[in-house]
């Protein structure tokens, strides 16, 4: 009886191990049309259908899916834009990236723009 008990647990407890070939897949996250990546990464369905519902792919990050500030100079306009590189390969260039302003620029002879009826 004993035995069987040490056997219903091994098999409970996933001794057998992962199997071959699947140590390369440990730790990437699992996405479907329901369920989907992380910012910076995509779902890969493999050979399966996209529009299936129920087909199951594995998140891949893309290039310059995730960016930082370059910390090589590169040919962006000086103190207009930043050099974006890659988060992960700081030696891969993204683009400039011009920085968001709220403001809204006003002539000063004419005021600032206005929205609405004319009087």
């Amino acid at each position: 009886m004993i035995p069987q008990i040490v056997l219903g647990i091994s098999l409970l407890s996933g001794c057998n191990g992962p199997k071959t070939g699947e140590s390369d897949t440990e730790g990437k996250e699992k996405c479907s049309t329901h369920t989907k990546c992380s910012a910076g990464y995509k779902c890969n369905f493999g050979s399966a259908n996209p529009s299936d519902p129920h087909a199951v792919g594995e998140c891949e990050y893309q290039t310059c899916g995730l960016t930082e500030p370059c910390k090589k100079p590169q040919p962006c306009l000086p103190d207009k834009e930043t050099a974006s590189c890659d988060k992960f390969d700081n030696d891969k260039f993204c683009g400039c990236v011009s920085p968001n302003s709220q403001e809204v620029p006003s002539d000063p002879t004419t005021g600032p723009p206005t929205t609405g009826a004319r009087p």
